[in-house]
């Protein structure tokens, strides 16, 4: 499969989360006994790993090549969504959060490097659409399931099993 092909897909798959924690926030909060409030502390640590991760990615890339990098930051997406769906706290959640804020990190760095370097312009917009798609995609999913009475813990599950599959297309 083309590079680009897989850049599109590896943003595509990594947006289906990414767009879909504050659709769920009410449901989860019941269940860990939070506060509305308590997805804002949740984001912090999320955004602080993925700062992290993009900024020790270059540093990566300069050892190891694109190809498992982005695989291991899907991975590494899937392991974090299978664990927040599992949490029993809040606290276990938001370790999730940091591993999929770092997986995020590495992923979008480590494409946009590469597609700054291989890939023309349209190129890049047309992979920065494919996370637009996966962003619409993910919540429209998770509405899906809502709407047939899954959990918010099956929708997370649901996406890692969806993120693992494209982990295994990326390795």
């Amino acid at each position: 499969m083309p590079a680009f092909l897989l850049a599109c897909l590896a943003y595509l798959g990594v947006a289906l989360p990414a767009s879909t924690l504050g659709l769920l926030w009410p449901s989860m909060r019941l269940s860990f006994g939070e506060p509305v409030g308590a997805l804002g502390f949740l984001l912090v640590f999320g955004v602080t790993a993925s700062v992290i991760a993009s900024a020790a990615t270059g540093r990566i890339l300069s050892r190891v090549r694109v190809g498992p990098v982005v695989a291991l930051g899907t991975l590494l997406s899937a392991l974090a969504l299978a664990a927040e769906a599992l949490a029993p706290s809040l606290w276990v959640f938001t370790g999730g959060i940091v591993v999929f804020g770092l997986g995020f990190g590495l992923i979008d760095s480590a494409l946009n490097a590469h597609a700054a370097s291989h890939f023309g312009a349209r190129d890049v917009n047309w992979m920065h659409a494919s996370y637009g798609l996966g962003a619409i995609i993910g919540p429209l999913l998770v509405t899906a399931l809502l709407s047939d009475g899954i959990t918010w813990r099956w929708a997370y599950g649901t996406i890692a099993v969806t993120q693992v599959a494209v982990a295994c297309v990326l390795t």
